[in-house]
Order: C-alpha cells, then structure tokens, then sequence
C-alpha cells in the first residue's frame, strides 16, 4: 500500500491519510478535521475534502455511508479486494474475506446480463465493546 501513498502530491495527504490509519475505523471528513485541528494542524475542511477524494482515487482509502447517510472514510492498508464488518457506534472495522460472497455477487451480475461488475459490501453492526458499553 505504501507505493500507492507515495504517489500523493502534498504533505496535506500525508497528514491526513496518517491521522486515518490512526483512527482504525471508518470517520467523518468533519470529525477528521476537527481532530486534526484539535492536534494544531492548519487545514481546511475543504482541503480534508479533496485529500480524501484523492485518496480514495489512490485506492488507500475506502467511504462508504453511515446509518444516517453520512459519507464516512478509512485507510485501506491492504490494496487487495476485500470488504469490512463495521461498528455503526464506534466506527471500527475488521476486514473480511469471503469467496461466497464473490460468486453471489457475479451470479447476480450475469442473471440480470451486467458485465465488468464491481461492487462493496458493509456488513454493519454493533462490536463487542459497544455491545458490552449498553448493557
């Protein structure tokens, strides 16, 4: 992953693509922003904006949509095709693989006549630490 990074044009990329590996979960551009300018760093939402949209260009990061349809961003450290279990309080992830899930889906492509099919899976829910903080 790290020859994709090294593309990046700025030290704004590299500033924010660190403090999303840091997270080790899926956040906000907002609640990105907010912590890096709680840290002191001089940058723009705007700028978190781009970066991120650059990023995902790249491949080194990941968005998908939260319960309240909430774009929401993570590092990707693993360049291969692979979809996440998400924590819809806290926002963490584990990586997961599955080859049934890879069929299903280029079943479902050829029955309706698709072709040159890609596709994402979220699999949200609670993890056992948010479930442990309910109770």
């Amino acid at each position: 992953m790290a020859s994709k990074v090294t593309t990046r044009k700025s030290s704004k990329m590299d500033m924010i693509y660190t403090a999303l590996t840091q997270e080790g979960g899926f956040v906000s551009a907002q609640e990105l922003y907010r912590k890096l300018n709680d840290k002191g760093e001089r940058i723009g939402l705007a700028t978190v904006y781009r970066n991120l949209q650059h990023l995902i260009d790249l491949g080194t990061v990941v968005a998908t949509r939260s319960d309240d349809s909430e774009v929401i961003y993570s590092a990707c450290e693993d360049d291969s095709h692979h979809h996440h279990l998400r924590c819809k309080s806290c926002g963490s992830s584990v990586k997961i693989d599955n080859e049934e899930a890879e069929r299903w889906a280029a079943e479902v492509a050829r029955e309706f006549g698709f072709t040159e099919v890609s596709h994402t899976f979220d699999i949200v829910g609670l993890c056992s630490t948010c479930q442990r903080s309910r109770r």
